[in-house]
């Protein structure tokens, strides 16, 4: 099932609605750019008129991907 998601997400076939589900199963799993990239048609299509809970979901997706990159520079850094 996942599987048709990614080749509808290549041809752009998803609705928004569809690309805010897999959002969401990006997030349960903790893959946060792959949240990113579904969430970023939805803000493409509705712009500013996002709903409160697709502006949490986004601040989600990217408060998670650049806390990871922070985490891993850190550890990087420290090795140093």
């Amino acid at each position: 099932m996942i599987l048709n998601f990614k080749i509808a997400k290549l041809f752009g076939k998803m609705s928004d609605e569809e690309h805010i589900f897999m959002a969401r199963v990006a997030e349960q799993a903790e893959r946060f750019e792959d949240m990113v990239d579904f969430l970023k048609p939805v803000l493409d299509s509705k712009g500013a008129a996002l709903s409160s809970d697709e502006r949490n979901l986004l601040s989600v997706a990217f408060k998670s991907l650049i806390s990871s990159k922070r985490t891993a520079w850190r550890t990087i850094t420290a090795i140093e």
